[in-house]
């Protein structure tokens, strides 16, 4: 089935509120007033994405997308911002500059303990490496833990997001890679599988079919466009 990849010219990052949407149910209150509640998993992802007033060609580019959407028929792949983890963006130098590492070490290969030696046999420790992680071992689906190897696993903050397959997650807490996260996978991961966590992205679908209106203020700009979406789960 076809995916709409986003605009990479239009940016998505003004305003969005993921947010994972369910509801509880309840018999209601009995004769002591006390309420008992039955929950399951349903939770889903939901979001408000509002863009910024847009003029010129980013204006078609986004009707041309809006149109390719079909309504809810079609899966649209949506960037998801989170930049409050260690990510790596394309440029070694920087990324390492990051997360404190200096020229010097850089230009040595290695890292030396915190008094300035190293091994016996002159060798230090390796520099973090950038690539995305890997799941460690095979997790079931429903399950909400999850063993990351490689640095940026091993990194990830306490709410930033990874997303598998286009899935989407949200760190819960990191013992040294060992995730905890919400919602629970949403099907199985291979030992080896690849977790997106620099550039994650998440396919969505319309919240309703008349749910994005780009409209021009005398032909020339858009208005702020505010736009529903919700998890879309076939791939």
């Amino acid at each position: 089935m076809t995916v709409v990849a986003w605009p990479t010219e239009i940016p998505v990052f003004e305003s969005v509120d993921w947010r994972l949407s369910g509801f509880t149910q309840s018999p209601g209150r009995a004769m002591d007033g006390r309420e008992q509640f039955v929950w399951r998993e349903n939770r889903v992802w939901r979001a408000t994405i509002t863009l910024p007033a847009l003029r010129g060609s980013k204006v078609s580019t986004l009707r041309a997308a809006v149109d390719q959407m079909r309504g809810r028929f079609v899966r649209i792949s949506i960037p998801v911002c989170n930049r409050y983890t260690t990510r790596y963006r394309g440029d070694p130098v920087a990324f390492y500059a990051s997360v404190g590492i200096t020229a010097q070490q850089i230009s040595a290969g290695y890292l030396r303990y915190s008094d300035g030696t190293t091994f016996s046999d002159g060798a230090g420790f390796a520099l973090p490496d950038y690539q995305e992680p890997v799941a460690m071992y095979a997790a079931s689906a429903g399950a909400s833990r999850i063993k990351l190897h490689g640095y940026l696993g091993r990194h990830l903050s306490v709410g930033a997001y990874f997303t598998i397959n286009n899935f989407l997650y949200r760190v819960q807490s990191n013992d040294d890679g060992d995730i905890r996260f919400n919602p629970p996978l949403r099907e199985a991961v291979l030992a080896g599988a690849s977790v997106d966590v620099s550039n994650p992205t998440t396919h969505v679908r319309l919240e309703s079919d008349d749910e994005f209106r780009v409209a021009e203020n005398h032909n020339r700009i858009t208005s702020q466009v505010t736009f529903d979406v919700v998890e879309a789960f076939d791939r």
